[in-house]
């Protein structure tokens, strides 16, 4: 998975040639990370398009929460081309609209959830994706900000690690530097959360 250029904010015949360049150094396939909030733009629908018929890349990934440019992307691209969202909140939505799958942050926490939700949206059963998608925004909770200080990065993936900690999964929930690792008060909101769902697997 491999995002745009950042810092250097490069022009679209760029961009394509940074994907291809890596994508000739590779033996695996690429899919392309539109994740603006961290790289400073959005990739263009036009680009991606572009890139997927000329088989640099596989698919995108989309954390960009603009479902009209997620729209615009999968309207130009190859229908077999991989569409997944990255957006945990607007699964159902971007399921609408041609996702595929979906590589969300909080399927780590709940994934029963999002194949749930994915199965269901398959079998055109809309409630059953409704149902599933409450669930997944009650869960979205987790990524409110309640610690001073802390960054959006160590909210959410923090949030996630600690969870993850509460329920058995992993032992630590540290964090890489400079992100903060969850506090006391943090961890017993991350609990409270998780407490108020009712398809998360059994603490260990």
């Amino acid at each position: 998975m491999v995002t745009a250029p950042f810092y250097a904010r490069a022009s679209e015949s760029e961009v394509r040639d940074h994907f291809a360049r890596i994508s000739d150094s590779l033996s695996a396939p690429v899919i392309a990370y539109n994740i603006p909030s961290n790289v400073g733009y959005s990739l263009a629908a036009e680009t991606v398009a572009r890139l997927i018929q000329d088989g640099v890349i596989i698919g995108v990934k989309d954390s960009s929460s603009d479902l009209g440019g997620f729209r615009r992307t999968v309207d130009l691209g190859s229908t077999d081309a991989l569409y997944l969202t990255g957006s945990d909140e607007l699964l159902d939505v971007s399921l609408l609209i041609g996702a595929n799958g979906s590589v969300a942050g909080l399927a780590n926490v709940a994934p029963a959830l999002f194949s749930q939700a994915l199965h269901a949206h398959r079998a055109a059963d809309a409630r059953t994706v409704a149902i599933a998608q409450g669930e997944i925004n009650a869960l979205a909770q987790l990524y409110v900000a309640s610690e001073p200080g802390a960054g959006i990065n160590s909210i959410q993936i923090g949030s996630i690690k600690t969870a993850l900690m509460l329920l058995g999964v992993i032992e630590s929930d540290q964090l890489s530097v400079p992100m903060r690792r969850s506090g006391i008060s943090r961890r017993g909101y991350v609990q409270t959360v998780l407490d108020q769902l009712t398809t998360l697997p059994p603490s260990r």
